[in-house]
């Protein structure tokens, strides 16, 4: 009994820290900066809206406002899976890994649209970390147009499921400019609501 609960211990620490990578990868592509976007410290808590396991980091002591206000803007919900014992490869990933993933990808589509983000599921396999999001939105990703990926990615065609390596992703938010397309379709948006409204 005390060897399980060490394990799931161990588990829950290996996840969190995989948390904490993803938070700080996703911060640096998005604000430069390392802090702005943090593991969620309700994890595993009850919240009213759920977030994600990443979310703002909004205290003013780590983070000047500036930056909190651009994070305010990231528009992904992301979901970071630490599964590298169940998945080995990509490959048995790819084979046995369907049912988890659609389970999990529901969950965090159903979250994600009730506060109008676009949902990212970041899975931690052994030696390899991927992306999992989908082609079939028209949101966030009609920027990300698949034909302008120049990386191998993958494809779940059942579920419009894109898989891609987490740094490639990252690179190709890069190369198509997606911060400053998206933070200019964003003011556009808003400049738009303004005038309809006046």
């Amino acid at each position: 009994m005390e060897k399980m609960k060490k394990k799931r211990i161990n588990s829950l620490q290996k996840g969190n820290c995989f948390e904490r990578e993803v938070a700080e990868l996703f911060s640096y592509c998005w604000t430069d900066t390392r802090r702005a976007l943090i593991r969620n410290p309700l994890f595993g808590r009850q919240a009213e809206v759920y977030l994600g396991d990443i979310v703002v980091n909004s205290n003013p002591a780590e983070v000047p406002a500036d930056i909190i206000k651009l994070a305010f803007k990231f528009p992904f919900m992301l979901e970071a899976k630490n599964r590298p014992s169940q998945f080995d490869s990509l490959e048995k990933f790819l084979i046995n890994g369907n049912k988890p993933v659609c389970e999990w990808w529901e969950k965090l589509n159903t979250n994600a649209g009730a506060v109008r983000k676009t949902p990212l599921l970041i899975c931690n396999l052994n030696r390899m970390r991927i992306v999992i999001f989908t082609y079939n939105l028209v949101n966030s990703f009609s920027i990300l147009d698949l034909g302008t990926c120049k990386h191998p990615y993958f494809l779940l065609s059942t579920n419009d499921l894109v898989i891609l390596e987490l740094n490639n992703f990252l690179t190709w938010l890069k190369e198509v400019d997606f911060k400053a397309k998206y933070l200019a379709d964003l003011d556009k948006k808003s400049l738009d609501s303004i005038v309809t409204k006046s």
